[in-house]
Formats: structure tokens, sequence, C-alpha cells
């Protein structure tokens, strides 16, 4: 799945690679991997929701209802991305905004709407959430990602 949202965003072969190989094994952390039927994705039927990866190396769900919570109660709605690592909710917020610019990203890239729409829509998802400004975050969604997954067996060493 990682490798197929990638390959949609980029024809970086070498990113693409560099990024996969340290995606850590969805299994590995069961409490934040949840099946979401009601929100199944068409095009990858019985995945539900969107996979990407925080801060401390887990795997984080996030539902594209995250958009509307974003609009209605920002500060809720950050903690309820991630119900499960709230011991760890403080170092995750760190880099959860690059986690929400590569899933951005993705979904700017295969959008069906308007480029202006499609761009507005996902700028909320990167910058209203956690609130940190980025000018062009989708032109660099990758290259952040790529940082993220290294620093990420950095910070598991320090938890």
């Amino acid at each position: 799945m990682a490798a197929n949202r990638l390959q949609n965003a980029s024809g970086d072969q070498a990113l693409i690679d560099r990024v996969c190989a340290r995606m850590p094994d969805p299994t590995a952390c069961q409490m934040c991997i949840k099946e979401d039927p009601e929100h199944e994705n068409e095009d990858e039927p019985g995945l539900g929701r969107a996979s990407m990866v925080c801060c401390i190396g887990r795997i984080l769900t996030i539902n594209r209802d995250i958009y509307n919570m974003a609009n209605s109660s920002r500060d809720g709605s950050i903690r309820d991305i991630c119900t499960k690592c709230t011991v760890h909710f403080d170092d995750s917020l760190k880099n959860l905004r690059d986690a929400l610019v590569f899933w951005g990203y993705d979904l700017f890239q295969n959008a069906t709407d308007s480029v202006g729409i499609a761009h507005s829509y996902f700028l909320q998802c990167a910058n209203i959430i956690v609130g940190l400004p980025s000018p062009n975050p989708y032109i660099e969604a990758l290259d952040t990602l790529e940082i993220l997954l290294v620093n990420s067996e950095a910070m598991l060493s320090l938890l």
C-alpha cells in the first residue's frame, strides 16, 4: 500500500525505495491499526483508513474525516487521531504535521477536484490541524517523510 501511494506521488524510484525500506512492519504495533469498513477504500478493498508513520515509528491511522474534524475542533481532532499512544502524544505531535503533509501530497496528486480546491483541502490537513505553517509542503513531502523515518529510529532509542 505504501509503495503504491508513493508511486502515485513521485516518479523518483530511488527515493520511493529508500522510504519504503524504512516503513515499519504494519503488524508490529496493533494498537493503532483498526479496520474501518464504513470508510472502505474502493481502490484497495478492506483498507478503510490510510496508514501513516508517527514520529516514534508506529503506524498511525488517519481517517479522511480528520479534514472535517480539523475545521470544527482543532484541539480535539489532534488527540482523536491516535488515542492509544497518549503517553507519547506530545512527542508524536512534533512530527505529525510532516506525516500529514505526505498523506496530503498523495491526496493532492490524485484528487478529482480542481487543483485549487485540492490544494486548499490538503493544506487544511497539513497546516491547520497542527498549526505549523509551510509554504510549499507538497513539493518536499517525500523528502520530509524520508527524514521523518530516518529520525524515528533515533527517537525510539530515547523512549
